[in-house]
């Protein structure tokens, strides 16, 4: 049972760090980039979040969106990656 919790936990790290690899590269932000705007992270700890070798706090994932100019849905699987701003009713 704690296989299978932790092969989850680290799938679930893969397919962030995937995410935010993708959202990064089509802002063309570098790492370095990327960890200032969002508030000072170091480079080694951005590369470790989009190889899924850290799982993000929620702080480091609102940090990170507000950096990408996303909401933090957008770094689940079919996210909404539209900027975070105010959608327009019709």
């Amino acid at each position: 049972m704690l296989r299978v919790a932790k092969d989850k936990h680290k799938a679930n790290a893969k397919a962030f760090g995937r995410r935010l690899h993708a959202l990064r590269k089509e802002r063309g932000m570098t790492q370095a980039k990327l960890g200032e705007a969002a508030g000072g992270m170091i480079v080694a700890a951005v590369s470790r979040l989009e190889n899924g070798g850290r799982t993000p706090s929620w702080d480091t994932v609102l940090a990170l969106a507000a950096a990408l100019g996303v909401t933090p849905d957008a770094f689940l699987d079919g996210g909404d990656d539209e900027p975070a701003k105010k959608k327009k009713k019709k």
